[in-house]
């Protein structure tokens, strides 16, 4: 019964339904009855729980305004939800705007509903780590040393919205916090910060392994990048390619973990990526950090490279 997806032809004009429907004797019968959609994490359909006797104020049963959408908050618990919302919007917009061209004759800029697709699913990503349940506290503000044998990774990315353009930037520290390299760059043909900040992480993975690095750390300030990167299930999104190839260059390594910092345990990779906007190639440093750099290195640890 429940989450019913059919198509419904009135003409040229297509409607997804999602309802009960019942006739007018039931509904007599069942004045007060009240429809409500249960959770279930292990299918594609949820339980609906039907009570005929729902007690509502002044004794009137509860009714909706026809057209009106309603959104189940139970929705955001299943697991492939962030993928049902890429593709209801991709496929409202779209429909939306055959709609208008057909009945109003309106024709949008295909582009310009990539971008308003684009811009609910960055609102939609944002709202979620607005949300989030992690608990303050346990985001460290500080950089902190990775245990020995391994190695931490920082990484940043920039973004520069009127050219397009963005740039990265990457550090790694050993136990001790000595520096083995660093390395910063542009990137070319960016779409928003959010891709700036998957592109980094990649070049940062891709510099590590090229580092020769067995066990390493990935950490960053963008939380929305260190939870699609440990996510088990596939990313939909529009940088899902960038984040199946971090997965992939992951498994390449005896271990590697992903760590989410704030942004004040993360200033050496910002100042890295703030540096590599101004680079016309990428540059590397080896067991060493630009001078610019140094004040912040001695700020966070007090072993400097010799």
């Amino acid at each position: 019964m429940s989450k019913v997806a059919c198509l419904v032809r009135r003409g040229p004009i297509a409607e997804r339904l999602d309802r009960c429907v019942v006739i007018d004797q039931w509904n007599d019968l069942f004045p007060n009855a009240n429809l409500s959609h249960l959770t279930s994490s292990v299918s594609d359909h949820v339980p609906i729980l039907l009570d005929t006797d729902k007690k509502v104020a002044s004794n009137r049963r509860r009714t909706r305004r026809r057209g009106r959408k309603f959104f189940e908050a139970a929705w955001c618990r299943e697991f492939n939800f962030e993928e049902q919302l890429d593709d209801s919007w991709r496929n409202g917009a779209v429909w939306n705007d055959r709609n208008m061209e057909f009945h109003d004759n309106k024709r949008r800029d295909p582009k310009q509903t990539v971008d308003f697709v684009r811009a609910y699913l960055i609102e939609f990503q944002r709202c979620q780590q607005i949300v989030s349940t992690t608990p303050k506290s346990a985001v460290s503000k500080v950089w902190q040393a990775p245990p020995p044998g391994v190695y931490k990774v920082n990484f940043d990315g920039s973004f520069q919205s009127a050219s397009k353009e963005g740039s990265y930037g990457a550090i790694a520290r050993d136990y001790e916090g000595n520096v083995l390299g660093a390395i910063a760059g542009r990137l070319e043909l960016v779409a928003d910060s959010f891709q700036a900040e998957c592109l980094a992480a990649l070049k940062a993975i891709t510099w590590a392994k090229d580092m020769g690095f067995n066990n390493i750390v990935l950490e960053g300030d963008a939380l929305s990048i260190i939870r699609k990167v440990t996510a088990s299930m596939p990313d939909f999104s529009p940088i899902g390619v960038y984040i199946a190839e971090i997965k992939v260059l992951s498994s390449s390594f005896v271990s590697c973990l992903f760590s989410h910092v704030h942004r004040d345990g993360n200033v050496i990779a910002h100042d890295l990526a703030s540096l590599g906007s101004s680079l016309s190639e990428t540059r590397i440093w080896i067991e060493e950090v630009p001078d610019s750099i140094v004040a912040v290195l001695q700020t966070e640890c007090n072993t400097l490279p010799v």
